[in-house]
């Protein structure tokens, strides 16, 4: 497996290709107020066309969600290729629109009937969070939905190639979080590892929905569900830090993680119709199937080895 550095040169590289092979469109500028020219970024023009989505549904559920004010980046939704922002809304956009699909997709993904969803919101932050826990925290998706236990609570944190920590709050010192540990069922002791920050401050928030709402609180519910990609190094470990947080169930986590190659083969196995194939289709091919960009990642790989190779021996006969 390639190191952290590797996996997302590979991976980025992959974004690049997709960008300039599949969408045919010309590379763009890395945020302001740089203007360096990024292989995986959109111009503002292919931005605003959509062509950072994988349908019209999440194009859709992209624009609708910015009419609502602050939670999502324009510029990284738009133009940046490898935002886990985009990969949200391109991931559930249309599993929020189609509810039955999302049961029949979650249904597999947590091993239990979900018997119906009722809710699943794209980054999600509450309206008055001074009635939660009074930090800015964002849950990618939320998804509230009937199983055979009760009225459930699922909260995902999807990653791309963005580092686990960014973002910390002292939770430890934090009297509404803090409180909230102590009134739950599912914590053995308060999260405080920065590692695990964002992982505690998103699961925490879903269980204080689920206290505002009524909700299922158990051990395993709500449930935090970590996205990644398969060569994320870092993910295995950042999810079993966490879980040492928790009180362990015989069966049954409350944080657990999958793979983005299952959640799309998930997606492409349930789907009904050829539109939804198509979005799982799409998907494939703009994330998780590096095989189609392996040959010209060689290529680009043995010109670099030569251009190294060639700045090192020009050192060598300059001494």
């Amino acid at each position: 497996m390639p190191s952290t550095a590797g996996w997302r040169r590979r991976v980025h590289f992959h974004a690049a290709w997709f960008r300039h092979h599949v969408l045919q469109a010309p590379y763009g500028n890395a945020q302001e107020p740089s203007t360096r020219r990024l292989g995986t970024m959109l111009t503002k023009e292919s931005g605003e066309a959509g062509l950072n989505f994988a349908s019209r549904v999440a194009w859709d559920a992209y624009r609708e969600h910015r009419k609502q004010g602050w939670g999502v980046e324009p510029v990284r939704c738009t133009t940046n290729t490898i935002s886990s922002q985009v990969l949200t809304f391109n991931l559930f956009g249309d599993l929020a629109r189609d509810k039955a699909w999302c049961a029949r997709v979650l249904t597999t993904l947590l091993g239990y009937p979900v018997l119906e969803v009722h809710e699943a919101f794209l980054e999600w932050h509450p309206s008055h969070p001074s009635q939660y826990l009074g930090d800015k925290t964002l849950i990618d998706t939320l998804i509230t939905y009937a199983s055979p236990m009760g009225n459930e609570v699922l909260c995902v944190e999807t990653k791309f190639t963005d580092p686990y920590v960014s973002r910390v709050l002292p939770i430890g010192q934090l009297q509404a979080h803090c409180d909230l540990v102590k009134r739950s069922t599912k914590w053995a002791s308060v999260p405080q590892s920065r590692e695990t920050n964002q992982l505690a401050r998103v699961h925490l928030l879903a269980e204080r929905y689920a206290e505002r709402h009524g909700l299922s609180r158990s051990l395993v519910s709500p449930k935090l569900l970590l996205l990644h990609h398969e060569l994320d190094t870092r993910a295995d470990a950042v999810l079993a830090e966490y879980s040492s947080f928790l009180h362990s169930s015989p069966h049954h986590s409350a944080a657990s993680g999958l793979s983005l190659s299952t959640v799309i083969r998930v997606l492409a196995e349930t789907a009904m119709g050829v539109q939804q194939e198509a979005v799982a289709a799409a998907l494939r091919q703009r994330y998780v199937d590096l095989h189609l960009s392996e040959k010209a990642w060689q290529e680009h790989e043995a010109r670099s080895i030569g251009l190294r190779t060639g700045r090192s021996r020009a050192r060598r006969s300059q001494e």
